[in-house]
């Protein structure tokens, strides 16, 4: 059985698992649902009702206001409410769960949301940001039973470790330090590690972690410190910005720094839609060539077009880039008949376009210069009643023979026309 998303109470989930008891295999996820959190009430349930369990892995999280859920004001109830949590935590950390049912823990948390999953992570999707502070039990071994099997064990507190809980875990504050240290993984009979032997072994432990993840949002903020973190199956990469104005830059730094989080090898889409500028062609170059099965990027033009003049780059994108989201309006930055012809020229293979354009008669233009485009999904903003307006071009779409469908939404000061053009029968 796999849930994602669970939002229903704790009381509701028991009577439903009492109609299931012959469930052997159960995947679970939660994201705003603080009811999940009782090691106690899961514990009982599953000896009741669930007796056949033989696998339960889960992925609990609650995301909260930091104002409405501290009862001691905002930051002693922060306060609280971490000791609270890693309380809850620690009840999951009893012989029943790692004994019986092999489920091995770690937890996280920033300032808006806590966490806690079984390892491997078994979430699709993962954001890392310079708050988020990541607690795991500190000894990880493979076994040469299985690849997929964890087995955990916990190291003891001594009196000169003060970044070891009592229940095993190790903590890694992303926000305030750097990496405290990598996971120390000894494996003397696992001919398999033996063989591996990637660049450390910790790193090998990293891979296995989060495995399962392959949508991952990555703060630049967090690229400029040392990261225990490793993601070796991402086919979707957002990157977002710095807060701080002045560090909004994408550069050299911190792709070198992605290139040791991320295995960019399956990465297909590309989510740049924050970065006002990148450093130099270089960057994005090898972001590229890292990332052979790339076809899909979200940007805005300013971004990129300064590149343009790269003919290494530009040939890198006209044979890759088959799908293209643009967050800004078209001809803020594409503003003259030679941008134009440039940017249908290295991106003349585009299948896909998702964008913003104050005048429709662009949109004419981008069909007869992009030969395999297949479908535009545009957006433009009126200021006046549409409907005479779109008229021409209409009949312009109708000329051309394909398939059109076009809506207005009035809002309070303007009125936002969306057109979705479809062009021979591929869909992407």
């Amino acid at each position: 059985m796999i849930i994602e998303d669970l939002q229903c109470t704790f009381m509701n989930f028991k009577i439903f698992v009492k109609q299931i008891p012959n469930l052997q295999i159960s995947t679970i996820s939660t994201r705003k649902n603080r009811d999940m959190f009782e090691a106690n009430l899961w514990e009982h349930s599953i000896r009741i009702s669930l007796p056949h369990l033989i696998t339960f892995n889960f992925n609990f999280g609650y995301i909260y206001d930091c104002i409405d859920d501290c009862i001691y004001g905002c930051i002693y109830g922060c306060i609280y409410k971490r000791y609270l949590y890693k309380y809850m935590f620690d009840e999951f950390q009893t012989n029943f769960w790692q004994e019986q049912y092999n489920c091995f823990t770690e937890y996280i948390n920033d300032k808006q949301s806590i966490f806690i999953y079984t390892i491997p992570y078994i979430s699709k999707t993962f954001e890392l940001t310079p708050n988020t502070t990541r607690y795991y039990n500190t000894m990880i071994n493979k076994t040469n039973e299985s690849d997929n099997q964890i087995i955990i064990k916990k190291r003891k507190q001594s009196s000169n470790d003060q970044q070891v809980n009592e229940k095993g875990y190790q903590y890694i504050n992303n926000e305030y330090k750097q990496m405290i240290s990598l996971l120390d993984i000894q494996s003397t009979t696992n001919r398999k590690l033996e063989k591996r032997k990637r660049i450390e072994n910790s790193d090998y432990n990293k891979i296995d972690i989060f495995k399962n993840v392959t949508d991952l949002t990555l703060h630049l903020d967090i690229l400029t410190k040392q990261c225990s973190y490793y993601f070796a199956n991402i086919t979707s990469l957002r990157l977002v910005p710095s807060t701080i104005l002045g560090q909004r830059m994408l550069t050299n730094q911190h792709i070198q720094i992605v290139k040791t989080i991320v295995n960019l090898f399956n990465l297909k889409h590309l989510n740049i839609e924050g970065i006002y500028g990148i450093e130099n062609s270089l960057v994005l170059l090898e972001i590229l060539k890292q990332s052979p099965k790339l076809s899909s990027i979200t940007f805005i033009p300013k971004a990129i077009i300064q590149l343009f003049d790269d003919d290494e780059l530009c040939k890198y994108l006209n044979k890759m880039i088959k799908k293209i989201i643009l967050t800004d309006y078209f001809e803020y930055h594409i503003n003259n008949s030679e941008r134009m012809t440039q940017f249908c020229q290295i991106f003349s293979n585009i299948e896909y376009l998702e964008c913003k354009i104050n005048s429709s008669d662009n949109l004419l233009l981008l069909l007869n210069y992009l030969p395999k485009l297949s479908i535009i999904n545009a957006v433009v903003k009126n200021t006046c009643y549409p409907e005479t307006k779109f008229s021409p071009f209409e009949n312009a779409l109708r000329r051309l023979n394909v398939i059109f469908n076009i809506t207005h939404v009035f809002k309070s000061e303007f009125c936002e026309t969306r057109i979705s053009i479809w062009i021979g029968n591929k869909i992407i």
